[in-house]
């Protein structure tokens, strides 16, 4: 049995929102729609809404910054300008949902806490990553204090910046980039490079439907990310490395292992010598990009091509490619002597 094309699997609103500052005070700050007839906040006249319906919703979030947009307006409005920028806003408002919102042991904070982690695999992504994250930090410090940021460690701030980098998604309506959300419920979706459902948005509100027909033993899959349909299996990951420190593991990117070779079980098994000094196994570089960080003292970058062109690892190669010759001629030797037993050849 299987679900048809075009079935609406999910429709739903997100946990977290930010409307693009493109379209502040053009759009209500909690359904992105447009309006022409917005109603400012009274207090800190920072935030705009279409009804008061949309207000009292967002006021759950909002009543934790109102106050703060306010005094930051009077007494450093140049800095108040920083939170024109849109990932500014969300992470302050990703920020305040985990640690005033979402409940302990609620539904809601496992499924944010299972999202997307930064883990060891970005590590050459590590600088870039801080630098982008003590750029939303700053402001943060300057509008809600020390002691909004110091309810969590360091360690703990920068695993919700990574969660929300990996998991807010680009809300567009008609081609227009309306703003940026996450959406908690959609936690259960895996990414795919060849997904087999779509999401599209109206206003905030999200819906994913099929693409083909599924079968129901199928797991559901989207596109999170935006990329050239015409780049090949390398390009891709290349451009997901590059533009998100992301490793894609989907079933287009990384397609079932075939049965591997006793050559390439031995392999796999190399002991190879790092320009460091230290030594791993090969296949902790075999799916390396071709610019990594060292895998052990993680204190340069290094190549596949520097590593095998040193006479050491050309020694081990050689020395892997004549052990194998030899084992491979002692099981001809054995299958010969075997086959002429007369059991054997019948």
């Amino acid at each position: 049995m299987t679900d048809p094309a075009g079935k609406i699997f999910y429709e739903g609103y997100p946990s977290v929102r930010a409307l693009n500052d493109e379209y502040k005070e053009k759009a209500c700050d909690y359904c992105f729609k447009k309006c022409s007839n917005l109603r400012r906040c009274s207090q800190c006249k920072f935030m705009s809404y279409c009804t008061q319906e949309c207000q009292k919703a967002d006021w759950l979030v909002h009543k934790y910054e109102c106050k703060k947009f306010s005094e930051l307006s009077k007494s450093k409005p140049n800095t108040l300008k920083l939170f024109n920028d849109v990932l500014i806003r969300a992470f302050l408002r990703t920020l305040i949902s985990v640690k005033y919102i979402l409940k302990p042991n609620s539904i809601e904070l496992e499924n944010f806490n299972a999202l997307f982690p930064y883990n060891d695999e970005m590590s050459s992504f590590s600088a870039e990553r801080m630098k982008s994250f003590n750029s939303m930090i700053n402001p943060l410090k300057e509008l809600m204090g020390n002691q909004f940021l110091n309810e969590f460690s360091e360690e703990k701030n920068l695993s919700i910046f990574d969660k929300m980098n990996h998991f807010i998604l680009e809300v567009k309506n008609n081609g227009d980039t309306m703003g940026y959300a996450i959406y908690l419920d959609l936690q259960y979706l895996k990414h795919s490079c060849d997904p087999n459902c779509e999401f599209y948005f109206e206003g905030a509100k999200i819906i994913v439907r099929t693409i083909r027909d599924l079968e129901q033993s199928e797991h559901l899959t989207v596109s999170f990310f935006e990329f050239d349909k015409s780049l090949n299996d390398a390009g891709r990951k290349l451009f997901f490395m590059n533009e998100y420190g992301f490793i894609c593991r989907c079933e287009k990117c990384m397609p079932p292992t075939p049965t591997k070779s006793p050559k390439y079980e031995m392999a796999m098994n190399l002991e190879i010598f790092l320009p460091c000094g230290f030594t791993t196994q090969f296949k902790y570089l075999e799916n390396q990009p071709q610019i990594f960080d060292c895998p052990v003292c993680k204190n340069h970058t290094i190549s596949l091509k520097e590593c095998f062109d040193m006479p050491r690892n050309k020694l081990e190669v050689a020395r892997m490619d004549y052990e194998f010759e030899v084992d491979r001629l002692e099981r001809m030797k054995k299958f010969k002597s075997y086959k002429e037993l007369a059991e054997s050849y019948v």
